[in-house]
């Protein structure tokens, strides 16, 4: 059974074999549709850790810990941090990850 692609990953059944700038069309309507509904006052709960969901216009965070539900900036949230670490310097962030920690 195929599973259908939410926009996020490598290429499904859906996109293969279709120039890059196609395959973001599906994912671009539903990002317009979502965004029309958020203009018509309708509210979403999305638990994620994406930066890029997480930075969505008008978008309020909130990070949960043991003290309860806290609304935090997005250039505070730890995704935002890593995100931003990674995209200016991969190479050291991937040799991090695969040091070896003897």
């Amino acid at each position: 059974m195929a599973v259908p692609s939410l926009g996020v990953g490598g290429p499904t059944s859906q996109t293969e074999g279709r120039p890059p700038g196609q395959a973001a069309f599906p994912r671009k309507r539903r990002a317009r549709a979502c965004y029309q509904l958020v203009e018509a006052h309708s509210q979403f709960a999305v638990a994620t850790r994406s930066p890029i969901l997480m930075a969505y216009p008008r978008a309020k965070i909130l990070r949960l810990d043991e003290t309860g539900f806290a609304e935090i900036r997005y250039e505070d949230t730890e995704y935002y941090a890593v995100a931003c670490e990674f995209v200016n310097d991969h190479r050291r962030m991937l040799d991090r990850l695969f040091a070896h920690d003897d």
